[in-house]
């Protein structure tokens, strides 16, 4: 995997969707892989008395057993995707403080993970059920099953062309959640092609609607033919050579044991992060104004706080973090250009300090803030915004080189208001600055 993966895990910003291929290596209640798509589709032509043809593919098969069989269908699912056994990928996944994982699959072999795990906490969501903001704690988990649960058949199924078609008129809310979700973080689709109307028809009204940009995302399966490489590459989706064991085996390389929500609180969080403040509340002021700059949290602020449906922007008021995300006001060729050259892919040196002119009502707080969500949204370091005046900077700088172990960005709106004690910094550092 890469650095970029394993920050996104250890500051809460990492969602998985799982595909077929990542419960393959479970066992059902007949000691078998739980059938993938071919697999199942011959199942339901034997019990139909069909012969499954070449050009057959499952949605067709599921379509004309639901109309021979009815409510059989359902014997046939709990016999093959019931009462599993996970696997031990799965034993291994559910051991990572990760908040959301969307799952295509209906058995119920990661939910079974998750029970043998002593305190793990989690929620089954499915594709109709109310959104849930995640757990700001990275406590708990959600798992979300878009087409349908073994254990919940009321809820119903997708996998024919029809259900699919039904599901892009009525809507799903998780579907329509997870649009948004693959909008603010990083995602990594296991055991899948990406082969989902829903999903890209959910993710291409998003863009259609708020002009978002597609996040760096990651497909991990065996193999895929260069057309479709480059396709997936259209939408900034990289494809990682593997399965879900390699991707479970590298969390183990890579972490001695896992990190926990707490983990990731103190990373996300610095204001949280440390006992001391617990005894010494009026340490808390350090982080008045300071915004961690990443999309999750700052949508989950922007949701909270918004009231009404017409912008400020659009009123003559400065650009919200809501617009920014939104790509409301344009990201300008000049801002643009200095990002690609000065900035991207962690460009900049440790103790580089860039300012940008210009008068009043130029843009200036509109470009720090693009420029800012661009940073977060490569994922390599932390990223803080500073946008009210602070007395005690010295201490908060001093605060945050103890909370971060990697360089980090610090975004300050009004940097005259700081000038005097950001010179002493300059001055008292060791670094060469530049």
């Amino acid at each position: 995997m890469n650095k970029h993966i394993k920050k996104a895990l250890l500051n809460g910003r990492l969602v998985l969707l799982l595909g077929a291929g990542a419960s393959a290596a479970c066992k059902n209640s007949q000691k078998e892989d739980p059938p993938l798509g071919w697999n199942l589709a011959q199942i339901l032509a034997d019990e139909i008395g069909n012969e499954l043809e070449e050009d057959d593919d499952l949605s067709d098969l599921y379509a004309a057993a639901k109309r021979n069989l009815g409510f059989q269908v359902q014997n046939i699912f709990d016999k093959y995707y019931k009462h599993c056994t996970p696997s031990d990928e799965y034993r291994v996944l559910a051991k990572y403080p990760l908040f959301r994982i969307y799952t295509l699959n209906i058995d119920d072999g990661f939910e079974r993970a998750c029970y043998a795990i002593d305190g793990k906490k989690f929620n089954v969501r499915r594709r109709h059920d109310p959104i849930s903001d995640p757990d700001q704690f990275y406590q708990t988990l959600d798992l979300i099953k878009l087409n349908g649960d073994v254990n919940s058949p009321s809820d119903g199924y997708i996998f024919s062309s029809q259900e699919y078609a039904e599901g892009s008129a009525n809507e799903p809310l998780w579907y329509g959640e997870l649009a948004r979700d693959y909008h603010r973080y990083t995602f990594i689709f296991i055991g899948t092609k990406l082969k989902e109307p829903l999903f890209k028809h959910q993710v291409e009204k998003y863009k259609a609607k708020t002009g978002s940009s597609d996040l760096k995302s990651y497909i991990l399966i065996p193999s895929l033919s260069k057309n479709k490489k480059d396709a997936l590459g259209a939408s900034n989706i990289h494809h990682l050579e593997g399965t879900l064991k390699d991707f479970t085996d590298w969390l183990e390389l890579e972490f001695n044991t896992p990190p926990t929500g707490s983990d990731i609180v103190r990373n996300t969080h610095p204001e949280l992060s440390l006992a001391s403040l617990e005894s010494d509340p009026s340490r808390m002021s350090l982080f008045s104004g300071l915004i961690p700059v990443n999309r999750s949290s700052l949508a989950l602020l922007e949701r909270k706080g918004r009231k009404s449906q017409i912008r400020e922007f659009y009123k003559g008021f400065k650009a919200s973090w809501f617009d920014v995300m939104d790509e409301v006001p344009a990201f300008l060729y000049e801002v643009s250009k200095y990002f690609e050259t000065t900035l991207k892919d962690g460009a900049s040196k440790a103790l580089d300090l860039h300012l940008l002119f210009g008068s009043a009502g130029s843009g200036k707080s509109t470009a720090l803030k693009q420029i800012a969500l661009k940073l977060a949204d490569e994922g390599e370091r932390n990223v803080y915004f500073i946008e009210e005046h602070k007395d005690n900077f010295k201490e908060l700088i001093s605060e945050l080189d103890d909370r971060n172990s990697q360089p980090y960005y610090l975004v300050i709106e009004r940097v005259g208001d700081v000038a005097i004690q950001l010179s002493e910094i300059i001055k008292s550092s060791s670094l060469d600055f530049s």
